[in-house]
């Protein structure tokens, strides 16, 4: 990517420098041939003589500006790409991790990356999907310890050996409150 950038950076500056040196040649030129008609022969000898050095001093602050401009160009390169490069990098790992399975992975974004509201957001469908797996483990967890016909309970053997797939927070169920589902003889308050 760096490598990129730099050529870029390389071609703006030429692109840049050739416009500065034909724009500047040719105002030299039109100036030359103005003050031709208007000087005196003296005056143009000397203004001929100093030609070469305004051209001089052309080229060198051409060159000057050239060197400022590319040392510009790649310094705003670099640092864009690693405020790019990094959050998209990470972006594009926890993608990787969630499409395995892994919903309680998380991005993290340095303070002042760019893309910070695209990794919230990602983060954010995550959780909610994890919530959503985790809550399909309870009920399949109440639903396992009923008495449910054979057929019922292969069912939902496939559908927990599925969920096993994602990798969500680990939550013991046994702590949690019996259920309706549970205790049909008790009331429910």
């Amino acid at each position: 990517m760096i490598w990129r950038i730099l050529f870029i950076a390389l071609f703006s500056a030429v692109i840049n420098a050739a416009q500065f040196y034909f724009f500047y040649s040719q105002t030299l030129e039109v100036l030359a041939q103005e003050l031709s008609f208007q000087l005196l022969p003296e005056e143009l000898n000397a203004v001929a003589q100093s030609l070469p050095s305004m051209y001089e001093a052309m080229n060198n602050w051409l060159i000057l500006l050239l060197s400022l401009q590319l040392a510009l160009a790649t310094w705003a390169g670099c640092w864009l790409s690693y405020r790019l490069y990094g959050p998209v990098e990470r972006i594009r790992n926890a993608l990787v991790d969630i499409s395995m399975g892994k919903l309680s992975s998380e991005i993290r974004i340095r303070k002042g990356d760019e893309l910070t509201d695209i990794a919230e957001d990602i983060n954010d469908s995550s959780a909610r999907i994890q919530v959503m797996v985790m809550s399909m483990k309870e009920n399949i967890a109440v639903l396992e310890k009923c008495d449910l016909p054979q057929e019922q309970t292969l069912h939902l053997e496939t559908i927990r050996h599925n969920l096993e797939y994602f990798e969500t927070l680990e939550i013991d169920y046994s702590d949690h409150p019996k259920s309706k589902v549970e205790h049909d003889d008790e009331p429910v308050v």
